[in-house]
């Protein structure tokens, strides 16, 4: 409400208190009165809220992000509109969900709009690390492949194509060390299916010059994951970015989540359900689409089987529209991926919690 979009009413099976801050709240049943709406998300655990929401007739859910396409937002904004929350919700705003009395929807944004929230693209695959719990496996893969700009832009710009935001995108891994950076930042940043480009860096590399100037875009939130020790230009790096005026977030044990131990040899069938994934970190991996960056990551590492269900082959298509529509489908699957079964990610009930960037 404070970022300009006053909403009709809220929903929500707890009617006690009955309105905040003089907007109603009834419950989700009473929906149905409404002939056309748009429900809007923003907050995480969305699981419970979906299954509720689907008992009452409602499929389609949009996140507020995905209707301000004017707008950019800082990641504080951001925080407070989506609770961090990294869960994709796809469909169509046809049938949809909750009125705004002071936003005019765009035409565009009505039928079949389909958007990715989180988008992981390798763009190498070396790192100036080898953390013992890696979640892309870096340490573990013994035939690195060193890719090529065009080909790292052929692969995206097919998938771009064939969808029509990606909210936020991150390039991987350790970016600094890709020489052509300056020229994948140029061209991404300029893409208008892109709406932010996520900047992670391990603190163990300074910012080139020709790099510092592009990261002033406001287009780019810059994350510094804080490993300790192993972080040595972490000093050097804040006092670069100060003196650059440019803002950044710095993810240590107090301010994210906690590592857990990426024990991937034991078959416990965590999850069962594609959609009951608590993450939702789509990945880019060559011409491969995976749904989750842990399946791909340890297929590539070649500690679990490839198996060609649990990707989508860019290639396997010859036009826009029929990788749409697989896509479409891949991603509203319920069949968990084999690598489902032995991955904790997100479930500190069966996870194992471990040092944050611990080395091999």
């Amino acid at each position: 409400m404070n970022i300009g979009i006053t909403p009709t009413v809220f929903l929500d099976n707890i009617l006690s208190p009955s309105n905040w801050e003089n907007i109603s709240i009834y419950d989700p049943i009473k929906i149905s009165e409404y002939k056309d709406y748009i429900i809007v998300m923003g907050f995480c655990s969305l699981d419970n809220v979906l299954t509720e929401l689907k008992k009452v007739g409602i499929h389609q859910i949009y996140v507020p992000l995905q209707l301000m396409e004017d707008k950019y937002l800082n990641q504080s904004e951001y925080n407070l509109i989506t609770g961090s929350c990294t869960d994709n919700i796809y469909g169509t705003i046809e049938n949809t969900q909750i009125i705004w009395n002071k936003r005019i929807i765009n035409e565009k944004w009505k039928k079949d709009f389909f958007t990715i929230l989180n988008l992981n693209v390798i763009i190498n695959e070396n790192c100036t690390l080898s953390c013992k719990n890696c979640n892309m496996m870096v340490p573990y893969v013994t035939n690195e492949k060193i890719y090529k700009l065009n080909e790292i832009e052929q692969n995206l710009n097919k998938l771009l194509k064939a969808i029509d935001v990606v909210y936020q995108l991150t390039f991987f891994n350790e970016p600094l060390t890709f020489k052509e950076l300056d020229l994948l930042l140029i061209k991404y940043l300029k893409n208008d299916k892109i709406l932010y480009i996520n900047f992670t860096t391990n603190a163990t590399l300074l910012i080139p010059n020709n790099i510092m100037s592009l990261l002033q875009n406001n287009k780019i939130t810059i994350v510094i994951d804080d490993y300790g020790k192993a972080s040595k230009k972490l000093d050097e790096l804040l006092i670069q970015l100060k003196q650059a005026n440019i803002s950044y977030d710095l993810l240590n044990d107090n301010t994210s989540h906690k590592w857990t131990k990426m024990n991937i040899t034991l078959q416990k069938h965590y999850i069962t359900n594609r959609q009951d994934c608590p993450v939702k970190c789509h990945h880019l991996l060559g011409n491969r689409f995976y749904y989750c960056t842990v399946a791909a990551s340890t297929v590539r590492a070649n500690k679990l089987p490839d198996i060609k269900s649990d990707y989508i082959d860019l290639n396997d298509y010859e036009t826009e529209l029929e990788l749409r529509d697989a896509l479409t489908k891949y991603l509203n699957s319920n069949e968990p991926l084999s690598t489902c079964k032995y991955c904790p990610c997100g479930r500190l009930e069966y996870a194992e919690i471990v040092p944050r960037g611990e080395q091999i």
